[in-house]
């Protein structure tokens, strides 16, 4: 049965569906990442977020595990790119598995479809002809915050590459964030992370804020959050 049909199955039928399918699939070599981690989406060309995780990859073998291991609502290849499976959990945190070096962060603006500022927060990263030269960013990350806001400074990009803890096995996924409430906690998360000696348990959330815009009404919106929880293994 085609991948598109799984939508329409129960969870259980889902995941044994995928499984049946991953097990027609010749060897190949494993890609990385194998797949990624999504708070978001993109319906009818515009932006969507969501309360629990959506996975997205190309490997039959790997949805048909995320299926095993977590309650899924639905698995579609139709609604993802690039002919991707798109795994719909109904789980609003992943525990993964993280060392320092897994956890990237750089500044990002981007103008008429391309990349025009791309830094460190204090050195141009690219250009070549400009890399390593002073970018001219505030040092504190509010000034930075503002400068973005009045669209005349670059926004985070940070960049968490993981494993599931409840299937390491499986490989690397990837997850990519512009938060900036992410960026800023990064330091902290760092320093949990090298007090660890290795690798480490995190929790990787989706969280929901809610701000006051006057007259009793608010405005929603979710966040990432990464937390570590102790030594790995």
């Amino acid at each position: 049965m085609p991948v598109t049909a799984l939508a329409r199955k129960s969870p259980t039928t889902t995941a044994a569906m995928l499984a049946s399918a991953a097990s027609t699939q010749s060897p190949s070599a494993i890609a990385q990442p194998v797949g990624w981690l999504h708070l978001g989406r993109r319906v009818d060309n515009r932006p969507e977020s969501l309360a629990t995780w959506r996975v997205t990859t190309s490997q039959l073998s790997v949805a048909a595990a995320v299926a095993d291991h977590f309650v899924v609502a639905t698995a579609d290849a139709a609604a993802a790119e690039d002919d991707e499976i798109e795994v719909m959990t109904r789980t609003p945190t992943m525990r993964i598995i993280v060392n320092t070096e897994a956890i990237t962060v750089d500044m990002r603006r981007w103008g008429q479809g391309r990349l025009v500022h791309h830094c460190d927060g204090a050195a141009f990263l690219s250009p070549p002809t400009a890399a390593g030269s002073p970018c001219g960013c505030p040092r504190s990350m509010a000034d930075r915050k503002a400068l973005a806001k009045a669209g005349r400074g670059p926004h985070p990009s940070v960049t968490v590459d993981c494993r599931l803890a409840q299937a390491p096995g499986l490989g690397m996924f990837r997850f990519q964030s512009a938060s900036w409430k992410l960026a800023e906690s990064l330091p902290t998360v760092r320093a949990a992370l090298a007090a660890t000696g290795g690798e480490a348990l995190c929790e990787l959330a989706i969280r929901r804020v809610d701000v006051p815009i006057g007259g009793g009404s608010h405005l929603a919106y979710r966040m990432p959050a990464l937390t570590v929880l102790g030594p790995w293994g």
